[in-house]
């Protein structure tokens, strides 16, 4: 007899406590909530029936798939996915079970990986010829430490039925009580979460390919063939050690070049499984990276502004339910190709994750992770840029000089280098005096005021200095202390303004800008300026400057309209003369549908449409024009490209006004009925 489940979120108690129904399907109506399917056909025939009048969904094609929408799972559990089947002969083969962590993407029946997609399982189904009989139930289960927090979606493949040798499906349901054998890692005290990469392959509940069960356990890393954005674990890796070119018997994350094709966005990557980092108020994340500049075989150069953000990886966050990715500024030096460690700060909340992908574009050497390490340490000092460095210009050899630097907050120790611009490469040295012919250190390193003596070589050099909230260990073997942007010397005709930072701020609802300066000459305002692709900015605001100041002045700007997909911003400073610069650009992924969804409305019905997928329950509320509700609907939810049907009411030939709102959405409009 067929079970009646709802499709509306739902609970129910078993013997581990409260199941929430996260996806469900009885083919009692037709199914809506497939992202895609082929080869499908619902029947409540006695042929393929499970029970009299049954209405199923039976496969005589062979390759055959069911994809189900988008499933966000609650943070900390795990899925059990059950449902009825049966072959009418063993020629019809078995089920494949496939998930897809970020959530429903295309799926190639020719290359059953591409996209990122896991064998999670492979079910056989009971062999039964019998009329309105012989279905079983059959279940999988994910464990917590893969899915939990993240979004998901799920395919059926039926490979080998045919036209005579067919298989029938019925009560398809996804519930939160799969396996939570590991617990979400509670960041707080001495507690870390740690991924480093000491396996060939990738965790899988199968052993397959690529993947195996003890395996590196990342949720989500990229695999799109027909773009090369894939994420390989290739030998070579950090092995908790830096300023080497790796080591044979240690694995790490490698990004190639490609980039992604579905949900998660951008160049290859890889996503953490969720961490809870809300017992700690300034969590901190420090990694292991090698990226080179510039992308050619050689030896590697220097930027002009000692910025290599552009040829290292990208991080992101994200907190809550689903993905709204926040782009981290972490600061990269030592483009070298050696592995080397970044470190910064991460959102302190419930749920956690973060993202890690190609930033640069470089094909050899690829650019790589390695070590991941998140814990409990106050990190602030990272979004923060150094003071000013002052001294002589135009050093003699041979020759003593004193360099000062104005102080940073929170910084305890302050690292001079001093980078041999003409030479090839161009290397950073921080040796103690005496060393050779080459420039040394005399005294003061670690602190604000130092003096140097550039060696018996007339060469020209740049003067860097790293603010770190503690003492930095060595490039070989580096501490957890964090750091700032660094500082060099000489530098270009100073800017109008001293930028400290510049930052994103997730909130509620949008983001908010933050920057603050340290100083500001002649300073006329600042234009707030967003766009799609990082190359056309268009502005949105403007924020008057102080004209003059010499003290620390914070500045704030609250986004509330996020384009669906990429966000760039950046901040230009005008001076009253007309001149200007523009700050580094930031980025946000947004994953709200509200820009994808419109309305049709025609006699006595309303019509919604969407073509992103619907997470997250919305409330429809329309007024007349006395502020009077007429109608109202709640829990609205769909798939991408779907249009959902409202009956309105009899109602006065008029003016009205509609409000869509929820998570990610608010939507005012006026509209007339008739």
């Amino acid at each position: 007899m067929k079970r009646l489940i709802p499709l509306l979120f739902i609970t129910l108690f078993s013997s581990s406590g409260f199941a929430a129904v996260l996806w469900s399907q009885d083919f009692t109506a037709v199914p809506a909530n497939f992202y895609n399917s082929s080869g499908f056909t619902r029947n409540a025939g006695n042929t393929y029936s499970c029970a009299f009048a049954n209405n199923i969904y039976y496969t005589s094609s062979s390759n055959a798939y069911l994809e189900t929408n988008t499933i966000n799972v609650p943070q900390g559990k795990g899925l059990k996915f059950s449902f009825d089947s049966r072959r009418v002969n063993a020629s019809a083969g078995s089920i494949q079970i496939y998930y897809l962590i970020s959530g429903s993407c295309t799926f190639s029946t020719g290359s059953v990986t591409d996209n990122g997609w896991v064998l999670w399982g492979t079910i056989t189904p009971a062999t039964s010829a019998a009329a309105n009989s012989g279905c079983t139930n059959q279940n999988l289960t994910l464990e917590s430490y893969v899915c939990g927090g993240q979004n998901i979606a799920v395919v059926m493949f039926f490979p080998s039925a045919t036209s005579t040798n067919w298989i029938s499906l019925d009560n398809l349901l996804i519930e939160d009580t799969g396996p939570t054998t590991v617990a979400v890692p509670n960041i707080t005290g001495a507690t870390t979460y740690t991924e480093n990469f000491t396996q060939s392959k990738w965790y899988g509940p199968v052993n397959t390919g690529n993947f195996a069960t003890t395996g590196t356990v990342i949720p989500y890393h990229s695999y799109k063939n027909a773009s090369s954005a894939i994420t390989y674990l290739w030998s070579g890796g950090s092995g908790g050690t830096g300023n080497h070119s790796g080591n044979a018997g240690d694995y790490y994350a490698a990004f190639y070049t490609g980039f992604e094709f579905c949900n998660s966005g951008g160049s290859t990557q890889v996503i953490t499984k969720e961490l809870n980092t809300s017992g700690c108020a300034k969590p901190e994340v420090k990694f292991a990276y090698f990226a080179k500049y510039p992308c050619v075989a050689g030896a590697y150069s220097y930027t002009f502004d000692e910025s290599y953000d552009l040829n290292a990886p990208q991080m992101f966050t994200s907190i809550g339910q689903g993905y709204t990715w926040v782009q981290q500024s972490v600061n990269y030096y030592f483009p070298d190709a050696l592995w080397h460690f970044a470190c910064y700060s991460v959102p302190s909340a419930s749920n956690l994750k973060i993202k890690l992908s190609r930033g640069g574009s470089c094909s050899s050497p690829l650019e790589g992770i390695d070590n991941i390490k998140v814990f409990c340490r106050d990190c602030s000092i990272s979004a923060l840029t150094a003071g000013t460095i002052s001294g002589e210009s135009s050093p003699l050899p041979s020759t003593d000089y004193p360099y000062s630097i104005t102080a940073t907050a929170g910084a305890a120790y302050y690292k001079w280098m001093i980078r041999a611009i003409n030479r090839t490469p161009p290397v950073m040295i921080e040796a103690a005096c005496p060393n050779g012919s080459d420039p040394c250190i005399v005294s003061g390193q670690g602190t604000q005021n130092v003096v140097i003596n550039f060696g018996s070589l007339s060469e020209s050099y740049r003067v860097v200095c790293i603010p770190y909230d503690a003492a930095p260990g060595t490039l070989a073997a580096p501490s957890d202390a964090c750091y700032a942007a660094l500082s060099y010397f000489p530098t270009s005709p100073p800017l109008p303004i001293q930028l400290n930072y510049f930052k994103i701020i997730q909130l509620n609802e949008g983001i908010q800008l933050q920057w603050q300066t340290l100083t500001e000459t002649n300073n006329d305002y600042f234009s707030i300026e967003q766009s799609q692709d990082g190359i056309n900015f268009k502005e949105i605001a403007t924020i008057d400057g102080a004209g003059n100041s010499n003290q620390e002045l914070n500045y704030s700007y609250d986004v509330t309209h996020l384009h669906a997909g990429e966000n760039y911003f950046r901040l230009t400073q005008y001076d009253f003369d007309g001149n200007r610069s523009s700050s580094k650009i930031l980025a946000v992924i947004n994953d709200s549908p509200e820009e994808s969804i419109s309305f049709n409305i025609s006699y006595g019905k309303l019509e919604l449409n969407s073509d992103k997928d619907i997470l997250y329950p919305l409330s429809l509320h329309i007024f007349d024009i006395m502020g009077r509700l007429v109608f109202t609907a709640n829990n609205i939810m769909t798939a991408a490209g779907s249009t959902i049907s409202f009956g309105l009411p009899e109602t006065t030939n008029g003016l009205y006004y509609l409000r869509l709102e929820g998570i990610g959405v608010d939507i005012k409009q006026k509209i007339y009925l008739r």
